[in-house]
């Protein structure tokens, strides 16, 4: 017994001992990276990672890393405002995030043995204009709610030099005017601050601080991920080059390519309708031999106006110039209207009429064949003298702001076969219900219209309210059920008095968000 209780005693002294031993041993590591001030200079010295930070600190203007010191925590030096000039270790592997965030650097040199930095690390330094860094570093996390954004956001830098060869999921966290690759690179070179392969045929990045790009002589390739790369703020990701406004192609562009250099990251839409509202990057093209598909695909890709690109490469486009009429190659849907006629005929075979196809036109009538099917939103936008719209038949697809409380006039007949269309115009909400203001377009001969609004597809009847709408087309829609699955359905049909009795026409139909209703009206 007495053996056991020696052994079980000896063996808790050794325990004790490894424990001391472990505590000692972690404090002398820490130790070994030992921080000073004087006079305004920071020098970090010793042996593996430093762990205090020193940041808030208005005495230090200079820091130095020695040679020995693998890593800086997070914050080490944030918001050291009076700090100018830092002088990194080739041994530092690490640096924490937004370590130089809101220091007063003008220029900062990464060393290529850092391997990882933490979001933010050059964030909101006013004055700095140029960093040197390594090409493939990658991006480590901050533990805060602020995680995965650029390093340098809120800088205005002009360059950022690589100083080693270019991982393009790097590039998504740098923010400059121009970035200027390593010479080594095996993949790619720079032009003017522009990324290209290796041998200048196809263009990869745009940085994000750029306002114009100038696209150079000799490449044949316009690849789109060179706008629309991701960028990281947070959780989310937004279009890199949300800064540009004009590109400039050169003669010698041959394709346009919307796959190659993506990255790992889902490239963002340059142009989004419902988030950008009427943004659109212009084109300037030295190529007027490009093709209506190259055209199209501008156009839609960054919502550059056709008249625009008409007004450059007019061979592109299809009949119709010499009446006005700005069209498709294949002569089929109408971009543009560039006459100066009051009374607008549009000819036979036009199946579309796009958006703002006749915005602001000087209009006063106007007559839509039966080969048009399809009516783009803000077709007839700031008409302000339109008076008169004549259809020859029955479009399928009218957009809810096709024409802006015009009066509509179809062939005559009975007012079994006449119709017209509902716009909602005006929204307000509560957690319960909508109020929502409808226009009817005004119909030639109608004594007034009956408006429905559901939640449902089919207008069951426990799921729909009817309004009367009155000869001028206005009406006020109260109580419209607030539900989550956000989707309204319309329709309205036109009737004609006789006595007391309503003749009514055919319904039209049509559906919204409303919640895109309160975001135009932002």
């Amino acid at each position: 017994m007495r053996k056991r209780t020696r052994y079980n005693f000896n063996l808790l002294l050794l325990l004790t001992a490894g424990i001391v031993a472990m505590v000692f041993s972690s404090e002398c590591a820490q130790a070994k990276v030992k921080t000073t001030i004087k006079n305004g200079v920071c020098i970090v010295s010793g042996k593996g990672a430093m762990t205090d930070d020193y940041g808030y600190n208005k005495e230090i203007k200079k820091v130095i890393i020695k040679d020995g010191v693998t890593s800086l925590p997070e914050e080490a030096f944030t918001k050291c405002r009076n700090l100018k000039e830092v002088s990194i270790a080739d041994s530092v592997k690490k640096i924490g995030a937004y370590a130089f965030m809101g220091t007063d650097l003008h220029k900062i040199t990464i060393p290529n043995s850092v391997k990882k930095m933490g979001d933010g690390v050059l964030n909101y330094c006013k004055n700095l204009e140029k960093i040197k860094m390594p090409g493939n570093v990658k991006l480590g996390y901050s533990d805060e709610i602020y995680r995965r954004i650029q390093y340098d956001l809120g800088s205005p830098v002009k360059t950022i030099q690589l100083t080693s060869s270019l991982n393009l999921n790097t590039f998504t966290y740098l923010a400059a005017e121009n970035v200027i690759v390593s010479k080594k690179d095996p993949r790619y070179t720079s032009i003017d601050g522009l990324i290209y392969t290796k041998d200048g045929k196809s263009l990869v990045r745009i940085p994000s601080h750029r306002k114009t790009a100038v696209i150079a002589e000799g490449c044949t390739e316009f690849c789109t991920n060179a706008i629309e790369w991701c960028a990281i703020d947070s959780d989310k990701g937004y279009a890199g080059c949300q800064k540009l406004k004009s590109v400039v192609l050169p003669k010698s562009i041959q394709t346009i390519d919307v796959r190659k250099f993506a990255g790992d990251l889902q490239p963002v839409p340059f142009y989004d309708a419902a988030a950008t509202g009427k943004k659109y990057l212009s084109f300037t093209l030295q190529n007027k031999d490009m093709t209506w598909e190259q055209i199209s695909f501008l156009h839609n890709k960054f919502n550059t106006p056709y008249l625009k690109l008409y007004k450059q490469v007019p061979g592109a486009f299809g009949p119709g110039s010499e009446q006005g009429f700005v069209t498709s190659k294949n002569g089929t849907a109408l971009l543009k209207y560039i006459g100066k006629e009051n009374d607008v005929h549009i000819p036979q075979g036009i199946t579309q009429i796009g958006e703002g196809a006749f915005s602001g036109a000087p209009l006063t009538e106007v007559t839509i064949p039966k080969s048009v099917i399809i009516i783009d939103s803000d077709a007839f936008l700031n008409c302000k003298k339109l008076a008169k719209v004549t259809f020859e038949g029955t479009p399928s697809v009218i957009a809810c702001s096709a024409f802006t409380e015009r009066s509509v006039l179809i062939e005559p007949g009975s007012i079994a076969i006449q119709y017209t269309w509902a716009v909602p115009c005006n929204i307000k909400g509560s957690r319960s219900y909508y109020t929502i203001s409808f226009y009817c377009l005004p119909l030639e001969g109608a004594d007034g219209y009956e408006l429905q609004i559901s939640t449902a597809e089919n207008f069951a009847k426990n799921k729909t309210k009817t309004f009367n709408v009155k000869k001028d087309g206005k009406r006020v829609c109260r109580r419209i059920p607030n539900y989550l699955s956000n989707m309204l359905y319309y329709r309205v049909r036109p009737y004609k008095l006789m006595g007391q009795t309503k003749f009514y026409g055919q319904w039209t139909h049509n559906r919204f968000d409303p919640w895109n209703l309160f975001d135009k009206m932002q």
